[in-house]
């Protein structure tokens, strides 16, 4: 394995083992079953009493599978609840129904007025297991919610503020990773990284 390989792969682990990344590629898309309402033009939803007792909404965005939280993780989203409190809490499962197990739910979050940013934990699970589905679900019957911008992260916590990038910007590394990078140069001596 040449230097310039193992200096990549250790300035890529350190970077995912200190930010936690996102998992597969962007935001969830929200798909109702059971009967529930939403998601809407404006990304409004609500449990109505005409819906099933399982009724939820499931992630349409395959390209967030399969995920896996051996350090936890986090969900980031944006709502607002302006007629009111509403409940909310996540489901992942290895897949889709019936094939579900193992699965898990995250604690429930209540949503209260005009639109904010929401972090949900998500606790640590083995590290051979891995989740294909992911769902949302109110415990709040007959009141509209709003909800966007749902990220799951893998690993990361709620207390870090999420790192927010300007595709236009300039990427910039941290003081600690560039000063790592100068220790592993200094170790394989800049010629053979050169000429490898």
């Amino acid at each position: 394995m040449s230097g310039k390989n193992i200096v990549a792969g250790l300035i890529l682990l350190l970077a995912v083992v200190s930010a936690g990344v996102s998992a597969g590629g962007g935001t969830a898309g929200w798909g109702q079953f059971g009967n529930n309402i939403g998601p809407d033009e404006n990304s409004a939803f609500s449990w109505p009493d005409s819906a099933e007792a399982w009724g939820g909404w499931a992630n349409t965005n395959a390209d967030m599978y399969p995920m896996s939280f051996p350090q936890g993780g986090t969900i980031r989203f944006t709502a607002s609840a302006e007629n009111g409190d509403v409940s909310v809490r996540f489901r992942f499962e290895r897949l889709p129904y019936p094939d579900v197990d193992p699965a898990f739910e995250t604690d429930s979050v209540t949503l209260t007025g005009d639109s904010k940013t929401y972090c949900v934990s998500i606790a640590a699970r083995p590290a051979g297991e891995t989740y294909s589905s992911f769902l949302m679900y109110s415990n709040t019957r007959n009141t509209y919610f709003g909800l966007t911008d749902t990220v799951v992260t893998e690993g990361g916590s709620c207390s870090a503020e999420p790192v927010v990038r300007d595709a236009d910007a300039i990427p910039v590394a941290p003081v600690w990773l560039l000063a790592l990078l100068g220790i592993a140069i200094a170790g394989f001596g800049w010629r053979k990284l050169q000429t490898a």
